[in-house]
């Protein structure tokens, strides 16, 4: 019995240590991910630009009158995207135009320790999470491709949050709160996601129909919320798809034409690098339906790009959580190996 004791008060202290520990990396690995976005948006060109009045102004003046809206702002396309401004302007970033874009960049800075964050609660390995972040780091570009006053850096996180998230309530929550901040390119970017799940082979049919039945639940409340938003503000916008189709398809074959082979390169190489070595593993790991199903998530990302005149911004918003989910995928089929071997 008295050497019972000390065992069991020894095997406490070794796990207590070993928690200690583990929180420990777990912390530095978020500080790591900060210090690397801090460093990666301080290296953007886009810093000059995003700080002059004619950088994306009218979202600053939507934030400062979204509760009170005037008359140009009633039929105003942007006024969907109503979550980024809102905030800023709870917060009181909105009572000027370089408070607001601070707001944007401080949002932006968080995106990468967040979802480092989030990713090391999903898998509780700190090998993974570090090649988590140097993955996204070196291939998702918009940490220092990005336009400071649009409501991308919100919807990239929160779209991020949800293709790491495993508990599908909270999923439910995250798209609505997607839906708010952008509603179109969040349709986009739910239904590549979707893909993928439906076609995942480490999923069961009922997880599967689960995650669906889920996300459309999200995605139905988070219109009908964005309705009853705009109604009781009485806005009137017009449709980013009927914007589209307003400008006739001659403008964007114009603007293809314009940017020729740029077209294709707008995620940068390191980015199609890497989504084609891990639609590769996928395939050669007999994966052969959640491989095609990133590439077709890859190329309704594209179609968003065509279809609109803005650029990067479009496409790395539509790719994020096919991307991330993609990701995730990727380091647990390297582990996988790994183990076996």
């Amino acid at each position: 019995m008295h050497n019972q004791q000390p065992s069991k008060t020894k095997k406490l202290m070794i796990d207590l240590r070993q928690l200690i520990t583990r929180q420990h990396t777990s912390i530095f690995l978020v500080l790591l991910s900060f210090a690397i976005s801090i460093k990666l948006f301080f290296a953007s060109t886009s810093i000059p630009w995003s700080f002059t009045r004619d950088s994306a102004e009218w979202y600053v003046n939507f934030s400062k009158e979204i509760f009170h809206p005037g008359y140009f702002l009633k039929g105003a396309y942007f006024t969907e995207s109503m979550l980024m401004p809102a905030i800023a302007n709870s917060f009181g970033a909105a009572k000027s135009f370089e408070a607001y874009k601070i707001f944007c960049a401080l949002m932006t800075i968080s995106i990468l320790p967040l979802w480092t964050m989030a990713y090391e609660r999903r898998t509780v390995n700190h090998l993974k999470t570090l090649l988590f972040i140097l993955l996204v780091t070196i291939c998702f570009h918009y940490f220092y491709d990005y336009v400071l006053g649009f409501p991308d850096p919100l919807t990239i996180l929160i779209l991020g949050f949800i293709a790491l998230q495993k508990n599908n309530r909270t999923v439910v929550f995250l798209i609505v709160l997607a839906c708010l901040s952008h509603f179109f390119l969040t349709i986009i970017s739910i239904i590549s996601l979707m893909l993928l799940m439906a076609c995942s082979p480490h999923l069961s049919k009922a997880e599967k129909v689960a995650f669906l039945k889920h996300a459309l639940f999200g995605i139905f409340l988070g219109k009908l919320l964005l309705m009853t938003w705009l109604w009781t503000f009485d806005y009137h916008p017009v449709s980013r798809l009927q914007w589209a189709i307003d400008n006739g398809i001659t403008v964007f074959i114009q603007n293809y034409t314009r940017l020729g082979i740029d077209f294709w390169l707008t995620p940068g190489i390191y980015f199609l690098f890497f989504y084609l070595a891990a639609c590769s593993i996928f395939f050669f790991k007999r994966y052969f339906l959640f491989s095609l199903a990133a590439m077709f998530s890859l190329a309704i990302s594209y179609c968003a790009l065509f279809f609109t005149v803005d650029g990067y911004r479009i496409l790395a918003v539509a790719i994020t959580a096919p991307y991330v989910y993609i990701t995730v995928e990727f380091i647990e089929c390297l582990f996988y190996r790994n183990q076996e071997t």
